[in-house]
């Protein structure tokens, strides 16, 4: 989300269209916080406020990602809302998600930690300056980028088209990827 933006933002002419699924909008919105529960609200306030801790934290997940004898797979799925868990059924997706968030803490948690500390700090341009067509993808039981964001980036950016997907949480690319692509496309 943020990346794209980005890009549109500086480089109007090469960036013709682009698609926002489960996207983070802006963190210097009005109430940055709502909707988030739990350990995200916490990464998220922590990101903004105490960025130090937020090394500890990511640091600590690498830890538990590395070991050899960590199913982190199995784990990291169960503590996912329902909606969510639905995609990782395919042993294949399931195998390419693990080893995904296996290679973002193959050097450490340090990485990931700049990550959520960059996203909660000015992103030094308004996204209702972009003129770019973005297709907004939100799934309204998304518990990771809550619904509130993707409304938010659609009242703002002036040629959108918001996709609000029914019964579809933070995991609805890998269900949608084709319909994304299409309309990405077209």
């Amino acid at each position: 989300g943020p990346h794209a933006l980005a890009c549109a933002y500086k480089l109007p002419d090469r960036v013709i269209s682009g698609a926002l699924v489960s996207g983070l909008a802006p963190p210097d919105r009005p109430k940055p916080y709502q909707g988030y529960s739990g350990a995200l609200k916490l990464i998220m306030f922590l990101g903004r406020n105490f960025p130090k801790l937020v090394y500890v934290f990511r640091r600590m997940t690498a830890k538990s990602i590395n070991k050899p004898s960590g199913n982190i797979g199995d784990k990291f799925i169960k503590s996912l809302p329902k909606v969510d868990q639905k995609p990782f059924e395919n042993i294949e997706i399931k195998e390419m998600f693990v080893a995904d968030i296996k290679e973002g803490y193959k050097q450490g948690g340090d990485g990931p930690a700049r990550d959520d500390i960059i996203i909660n700090f000015s992103w030094k341009f308004e996204i209702k300056n972009i003129k770019t067509r973005f297709d907004i993808w939100q799934g309204d039981k998304d518990k990771n980028v809550p619904l509130n964001q993707g409304q938010y980036q659609a009242d703002l950016l002036s040629n959108t088209h918001f996709h609000l997907m029914k019964d579809k949480g933070h995991m609805l690319l890998l269900d949608e990827w084709k319909n994304i692509l299409a309309e990405l496309i077209n």
